[in-house]
């Protein structure tokens, strides 16, 4: 008996907390779902930013500036970078008009790509290095092209690392010439050349990566970079627009109720996978409320 009376006790007080138990299984999942996702996340990580420091680690770090605040000075060395969103009807002709402007102005298109933006409407994504001396010119020029919808900018100051990495390869030059010259004068024993030689190699490829991120940085100083895009203008189109069409329309909502009933489904099955997790902290929570029940009637 005692048993069956257990066994009624933990159903009437799931019958009574039934809807705050439902609401902790939901929140669980959810909160479940979300570690999942942010953990993707992490392990596919993102990039794009320049970052001289993977190759080499200067004494002090780069500075971010605004591309249009930056502190003049004859010897300084700065990166920058701009973005602008422009808004316009007549799109293939605005296309058309940019990739003559850049190829007038020696820019080069680092990468392309379009995509649909509304329906059959199609928008572009230009990447644009433009000489710096010229970036202000070319800007000014785009924007008269349509409405700007956002703009942005921004400023790597490199002028410290650029200095730090001249003075290594200064440094390395003179160590190189020094093993050249122990090498010609003073190495008789085939042990000793060895030694001089693979220190040479080490020099040397130690000059070259310095080299190599001097010149990039030189480059990226020289051209900046200008991430464009080229948004159609919507507006609202009358009923008998040709673009218009009933089974268009018909074929975007049958598309639209099978990917809610999927996500249903989807969910529906992430509450099944959770139900052992979630069962268990509610007999847990069930168990706790029976025990202290039962030491309220042993107090009265």
């Amino acid at each position: 008996m005692k048993i069956f009376e257990k066994i009624k006790i933990i159903n009437n007080y799931i019958l009574n907390n039934i809807f705050f138990i439902i609401i902790l299984i939901i929140f669980l999942i959810f909160y479940l779902s979300g570690i999942k996702n942010k953990t993707e996340q992490l392990e596919n990580g993102s990039g794009g930013t320049n970052n001289y420091n993977d190759n080499f680690r200067a004494t002090k770090a780069p500075v971010l500036l605004r591309a249009n605040n930056i502190n003049k000075r004859s010897d300084s060395k700065v990166v920058k970078n701009f973005s602008i969103t422009i808004e316009t009807e007549d799109i293939q002709g605005i296309k058309d008009t940019i990739e003559n402007k850049i190829s007038r102005d020696s820019a080069i298109i680092e990468s392309f790509y379009s995509y649909t933006y509304f329906e059959n409407e199609l928008a572009y994504n230009f990447t644009i290095m433009v000489p710096t001396d010229k970036i202000n010119l070319v800007i000014s020029y785009f924007k008269t092209l349509g409405n700007v919808k956002n703009e942005s900018s921004s400023a790597i100051d490199v002028t410290d690392e650029y200095q730090d990495t001249k003075n290594r390869l200064q440094n390395l030059y003179l160590r190189r010439d020094n093993l050249r010259k122990l090498m010609n004068e003073k190495a008789n024993k085939i042990g000793d050349i060895l030694a001089i030689d693979k220190e040479l190699s080490d020099v040397q490829y130690n000059i070259e990566r310095l080299e190599s991120l001097n010149n990039k940085m030189d480059n990226d100083i020289k051209y900046s970079k200008l991430e464009l895009n080229i948004i159609p203008k919507i507006t609202i189109i009358g009923f008998n627009n040709s673009k218009w069409q009933v089974s268009k329309s018909w074929e975007n909502a049958i598309n639209k109720f099978i990917m809610f009933s999927q996500k249903t489904v989807d969910f529906v099955f992430e509450i099944f996978a959770f139900s052992p997790f979630v069962l268990l902290i509610a007999i847990i929570i069930i168990l706790i409320k029976i025990i202290s029940i039962r030491k309220k009637r042993k107090i009265f």
